[in-house]
């Protein structure tokens, strides 16, 4: 499939798993995201980070709806978020630029390589844990 428009229900189901699987495990889901568009859809990694983002976005965005509605948010310290805001604006923009800069090649390999050491780190908590 070259394009999201030619199997609205695949895409339908992809979306839908993606962001119940990522607010579910609790994992923010951008990595499973950009593999399964890569995967699935056959996009490049740029157009599976914008992808990805979205569906991030907006599965977070009814988790903290619900948070908010169900009154759990008193088990937050609320005064990190006016700093959490304004480091990922930050971030993002440095994010972009980079994106930008960066040849689709080149964010390949650097996508491996952080998918490689996220590997190394959950070995390192599941044996922790166990």
């Amino acid at each position: 499939m070259n394009n999201i428009k030619e199997n609205i229900v695949l895409t339908f189901f992809v979306g839908l798993f993606l962001g119940a699987i990522s607010i579910f495990l609790a994992i923010g889901g951008g990595p499973l995201n950009v593999s399964l568009f890569v995967i699935i859809f056959h996009f490049t990694m740029k157009q599976s980070s914008v992808y990805s983002i979205a569906t991030v976005f907006f599965s977070q965005i009814t988790k903290i709806i619900s948070i908010v509605a169900s009154a759990q948010y008193h088990m937050f310290d609320m005064k990190m978020i006016p700093m959490l805001i304004i480091a990922s604006i930050i971030g993002g923009y440095i994010g972009t630029v980079w994106n930008q800069k960066i040849s689709s090649a080149n964010l390949e390999n650097l996508y491996t390589v952080f998918m490689i050491a996220i590997t190394a780190i959950t070995c390192f908590n599941v044996i922790h844990f166990i």
